[in-house]
């Protein structure tokens, strides 16, 4: 269910002859311009589909029936937005990731009770509609929505005529999750001596943004174009840095160990929502040593002590005993690396690939920047059925964004400085060395911005993949989707292919899938619809290879 405005009907409240009707555009509200925005968001909801989810968009109502596997189910849920981080998003006319915030704020917490996120929905309130807009902010929900699991059934477009000033909006999510009654996690079985174990998080997330705004831009004076100082980012990078979704890695850990209560530190911070979980007479002790975070670059000790109160600051692992005694044995295990994904699972079959005894294909991930095809690719590999596994993602940049994700899912994240090398092979090489210690068999490159030597790619031999915003051989190399809008190109798309010794974007193609040009498209909105296609191609993409399905025959790909 999506519904934008109502059908355009005229005015009959006078039947004054010279009194002209007045129909809903001249109000305001352009009934076209919604039927299109639904029209492009209806294929990014049907990619996040469950099982369970009964029909599709377009009723009055979503239908989602229970997983069969609950004896007692019990509904869990959340509504909550994104707040003032929609300001930054706006000044930097980014809109394709707040929609990941909108759902990491609502399954975040319908994870505390131990619950596995269902269903979502989402609200949008725009003084005018503008159809690319809300397919690039949707488009991020949809992303959210399959890292965390969740359907996207449906929501509401409400056009508000001056309610919001041009180009801004307001959001609202709703999740729905389940879990067995007899498995709900309240925080009662918190006993003294319980270890506590904080989960990285990716930055502010969306909470405080009103003070980190003040900051940034007022009492630095910087434009979300400039770089802040401290963090080897822009303003917009950083601050627009998408909430983490802590699905995976709670699931992941529920599996593995006794967990008894769960906090998810939004406004109000440690000190205030950890209070909440823990039984009366028990208190949490952190140690501020166990913070690895490398701060937040604001100006005087006040600030930064409210932005720590106020959001997740701490990219670290805060660690640290509960309760009044000085130690006790830990009972969550393994509480000294952070938790990931169960990397004993069963044996996968590839062809021209290492293969490690027992072990699923080892992929390694070369990336320079935010790495969401790279989260795409985490996300397939977190499923027991993936024969697949993410095990060391590498940068040429120290501050990549995609460091920090891989950090966070647990999965070795390494740091190699061009500048530490002579030449650009001396640099492939020390790559290629990396890899081959880590007995990788397929090099996922996930917005690498180099060009890899002849050495490299000798190593890697039909063991190298990238993935394309284009339909190659059209369009290859830097900025894609401007050629396509340039070109006036009716159908973009995307392509995975090998990586060869040739110029840019020529090596064999694996998969491709085609996406249409709108009239009105921007490079944002159609850059958004192409990364949708993207994160669902590169994951197929490396099934069919780590399952020896892929052989190549001069310069074509067959699959098997």
């Amino acid at each position: 269910m999506w519904a934008s405005s109502p059908s355009p009907r005229r005015s009959s409240g006078s039947s004054t002859a010279d009194v002209k009707p007045l129909t809903y555009r001249e109000a305001g509200v352009d009934i076209d311009a919604g039927d299109d925005a639904v029209r492009r968001i209806t294929p990014l909801a049907r990619a996040t589909s469950r099982a369970e989810v009964i029909g599709g968009v377009g009723g009055f109502a979503s239908l989602v029936s229970v997983p069969a596997k609950y004896r007692e189910p019990v509904l869990v849920s959340s509504t909550d937005g994104v707040g003032t981080k929609l300001k930054v998003a706006c000044l930097a006319s980014r809109h394709d990731t707040v929609g990941i915030d909108l759902v990491a704020m609502g399954v975040n917490d319908i994870l505390v009770p131990g619950a596995e996120p269902l269903y979502f929905l989402d609200y949008i309130a725009v003084g005018r509609l503008d159809p690319g807009q809300i397919e690039a902010i949707v488009s991020g929900v949809a992303t959210g929505c399959r890292q965390a699991g969740c359907a996207l059934v449906g929501g509401e477009m409400a056009e508000h005529p001056d309610s919001h000033a041009l180009g801004e909006y307001d959001l609202a999510g709703f999740a729905v999750g389940v879990v067995e009654r007899r498995r709900l996690i309240d925080g009662s079985a918190v006993r003294p001596g319980d270890v506590l174990l904080g989960l990285a998080s990716s930055g502010l997330h969306s909470n405080g943004f009103s003070l980190a705004r003040r900051i940034v831009f007022d009492v630095m004076k910087l434009r979300v174009s400039d770089p802040l100082p401290g963090t080897g980012r822009l303003v917009a990078d950083e601050l627009l840095e998408p909430t983490r979704i802590y699905v995976r890695s709670v699931q992941t850990l529920l599996e593995a160990v006794e967990v008894r209560a769960m906090a998810h530190v939004t406004g109000g911070g440690l000190t205030g929502n950890l209070p909440r979980v823990l039984p009366q007479g028990c208190r949490a002790r952190i140690s501020r040593s166990a913070d690895t975070s490398r701060g937040w670059p604001g100006r005087g000790s006040r600030d930064v002590q409210d932005l720590q109160h106020g959001d997740r600051l701490r990219r670290g692992r805060p660690a640290g005993g509960g309760g009044d005694g000085d130690s006790a044995p830990p009972r969550v295990r393994g509480a000294g690396r952070p938790p990931g994904r169960d990397r004993r699972r069963g044996p996968g079959r590839g062809a021209r690939r290492v293969r490690p005894a027992g072990g699923r294909l080892r992929v390694g991930v070369l990336v320079s920047g935010r790495g969401s095809n790279l989260q795409a690719l985490l996300d397939a590999s977190a499923r027991p059925d993936y024969p697949a596994e993410v095990v060391v993602v590498i940068s040429d940049r120290e501050r990549a964004a995609a460091l920090d994700r891989a950090r966070a899912a647990g999965i070795e994240a390494l740091f190699v400085n061009p500048k530490d090398f002579a030449d650009r092979e001396a640099f492939d090489l020390a790559l290629v060395r990396e890899l081959t210690a880590r007995r990788v068999g397929l090099v996922c490159n996930a917005g690498f911005m180099r060009i890899l030597s002849p050495a490299y790619v000798r190593a890697f031999a039909g063991r190298a993949m990238n993935i394309h915003p284009s339909l190659l051989p059209a369009f290859p190399g830097l900025h894609a989707q401007r050629q396509a809008l340039e070109h006036g190109a009716k159908v973009a798309g995307a392509t995975v292919h090998f990586v060869d010794d040739g110029p840019v974007d020529t090596g064999p193609i694996i998969l491709q899938a085609s996406v249409p040009v709108h009239p009105d498209d921007t490079e944002e909105s159609l850059s958004a619809r192409i990364l949708a296609e993207e994160h669902r191609l590169y994951p197929e993409a490396v099934r069919l290879f780590a399952e020896g399905r892929l052989s190549i025959v001069g310069r074509r790909v067959t699959v098997r």
